[in-house]
Formats: structure tokens, sequence, C-alpha cells
């Protein structure tokens, strides 16, 4: 039972079934591809909006109030726009500032009705 030397490093021939290699990739792939469409369903159906966070607007604090209102106009497009952006520009960067006016404050109201309804 002696064994040639170079018996023992004998390359092996390729008759070896690989299909199983080929099924396991098919498999992740199909796994992976289910998973990216239940992901992209799942972001479509978080996104309406019901689900948007409720913003707050404190009339008394004029100046979160200002630099709120000012990121909401950069995201929406109404006709108060350049008119509330006039007006708030006096609440923004200053120290101390005084409380809103009553005529800004109805237009801030007017604003963020537009934006409910849109």
């Amino acid at each position: 039972m002696e064994r040639n030397i170079l018996q023992l490093f004998e390359p092996y021939s390729l008759e070896y079934d690989f299909s199983i290699f080929l099924y396991i990739s098919i498999a992740i792939t199909v796994l992976f591809l289910v998973f990216l469409i239940i992901y992209k369903l799942f972001n479509k159906l978080r996104c309406f909006p019901y689900s948007r966070k409720k913003v707050i607007i404190d009339f008394n604090n004029p100046k979160e109030t200002a630099y709120t209102i000012t990121y909401m106009i950069y995201n929406y497009d109404t006709p108060y726009n350049q008119e509330l952006l006039k007006r708030l520009e006096q609440y923004k960067y200053r120290k101390d500032v005084k409380p809103l006016d009553e005529e800004t404050v109805k237009l801030i109201e007017k604003f963020l009705e537009y934006v409910k309804n849109a």
C-alpha cells in the first residue's frame, strides 16, 4: 500500500458539480431583490401626508417663530412667501426682539392655513 509521493499532489479533475453554488447565488440575489422591494414599499407608505411631523408655532417666542416659518417658506411655495420674509427679517438676526405684531401673526396664520390645505 505504498503510494507514490506524486500521487498525493495529483490535481483533482473538474468533474465536480458546481451547480450548488449557482443555486445559492440565485437564492441570495432573489432574497436581496425581495428585501429591496419591501424596503421601497415601506418607505413609500411611510411618506404619506398624515405621517408628517406636526410643526408647533409659539407666537410668544418671536425669534423661534421667525426661524421656523422661514424654514417652511423655503419648503413650500405660497403667495405669502415674499411678504413673510420681509416681515420676519427683523425678528431673526437680533439679540433682543419685540413681540410679533398683529399683521405678522395674521399673515403667519394665513400661511399655515395655506400650507395645511396644500
